[in-house]
């Protein structure tokens, strides 16, 4: 195990592509796409995309590494891990000097975490993973953009959302917002 981890050589994109492969031909259609991120404390700053940055796994900014994560999962209880994705926060897309020492490939651009979400769903349809509709939370919610890349996939979704009313500008407000 600690080869396969640590000085073993893989190919990341063949394994998803053969989990994905696998999805597809054994859990069944109509399942959901679920994307989430989670974050690892990390100390020191060296570390590829680590950054003092929201997580809600410590529940507070701290320093952390931030990855986006996108499961399938059917009513009769399959679920898989499909793709994720490392966030490169905006201070590490922006500093040439600091993504060279740490080795992140010239095209590894700035992306929101939204936009990483995006990128996963459409290569998991794209795959033939056939999903009824995905979910998620406010992260991806709020983002309108992305909602309207679901809508253009004929892809029914269920996220949350937070606004503000003008009663209580301080307070968010949570519901969920749903398209079929």
């Amino acid at each position: 195990m600690q080869r396969l981890l640590a000085p073993a050589s893989w190919d990341e994109a063949w394994v998803r592509a053969r989990v994905r492969g696998y999805v597809v031909t054994s859990f069944g259609s109509g399942g959901v796409l679920i994307v989430d991120e989670t974050g690892d404390a990390k100390s020191g700053g060296h570390t590829v995309e680590v950054a003092r940055q929201y997580s809600g796994t410590l529940g507070r900014i701290d320093n952390c590494q931030v990855s986006v994560h996108l499961a399938y999962a059917t009513e009769q209880g399959a679920r898989a891990l499909l793709d994720f994705r490392l966030y490169l926060p905006r201070q590490w897309a922006e500093d040439p000097e600091r993504r060279e020492r740490a080795g992140v490939p010239a095209e590894v651009a700035f992306a929101s975490k939204p936009k990483l979400a995006s990128q996963m769903i459409e290569d998991a349809l794209d795959a033939g993973v056939r999903a009824g509709w995905a979910a998620g939370d406010e992260v991806y919610g709020n983002d309108p953009a992305f909602r309207a890349g679901l809508r253009e996939r004929g892809l029914g979704y269920v996220w949350a959302m937070y606004w503000r009313s003008a009663a209580t500008p301080a307070l968010p407000a949570r519901t969920i917002r749903t398209r079929r």
